[in-house]
């Protein structure tokens, strides 16, 4: 199955708004590309209230249900996310890189959101599309979220200690420790490193699915 991405990027404008470019898309016409859209400042902070993580990211069905008081929370905060995000614009270009985006039901769909560090920590995982999707998008796509970082001014000296990398498979639903994508992701781990760094420099060590991660494992 392909991959589509769509990456969305907020950047700092003025003390009034943020600036929201469309970056990446299956198909960015080039009129969206040269497109920048305003969010209000005002209205981002507005909606950074109380953290929904604990409901969007929980297990418990019950407590994630639409017609549970979280849940309808849940619903009406995403809906304004993502309104403020998409469709609060009125922009046809927008709208129909979305619902393109959003039509992608035979590829594995993965919304990448650039943000500024100014911008209010918000849950964007609970983002809901009621028009195409009908339901939170993190149930329907991945959200992945990328910050700006600073470029390495010099190379590290490790003073010739090894590189230590840890893995973590992440297995929220407690299905996958027989999974084959495990190991062939876990080979594909220890493969990459070989044609950039020699292996004496680099160690990785992995917490498996189903066992963990735990504070001490960690």
């Amino acid at each position: 199955m392909s991959t589509a991405h769509l990456e969305i990027r907020i950047t700092d404008f003025n003390e009034t708004y943020f600036a929201l470019t469309v970056t990446d898309a299956p198909r960015l016409s080039p009129e969206l590309a040269r497109k920048s859209f305003p969010i209000s400042r005002q209205a981002l902070a507005d909606l950074a209230r109380p953290d929904f993580s604990w409901a969007v990211n929980s297990r418990d069905d019950a407590l994630r249900a639409p017609g549970s008081p979280a849940g309808q929370s849940i619903e009406a905060f995403g809906e304004t996310l993502f309104d403020a995000l998409i469709w609060h614009h009125r922009d046809p270009d927008l709208i129909a890189c979305w619902t393109d985006f959003a039509g992608l039901t035979d590829s594995v769909r993965s919304l990448r959101l650039c943000l500024a560090n100014q911008i209010p920590d918000l849950p964007w995982e609970a983002l809901r599309d009621p028009y195409k999707l009908n339901g939170a998008l993190a149930r329907h796509l991945s959200v992945v979220r990328r910050f700006p970082t600073a470029p390495a001014i010099a190379p590290v000296d490790l003073g010739g200690d090894p590189l230590r990398m840890l893995v973590v498979f992440a297995d929220p639903d407690g299905d996958l420790t027989t999974a084959s994508a495990i190991q062939k992701e876990r080979t594909a781990i220890l493969e990459a490193p070989q044609t950039t760094l020699a292996r004496r420099d680099l160690q990785i060590d992995f917490i498996e699915p189903g066992k963990g991660p735990t504070l001490d494992q960690l």
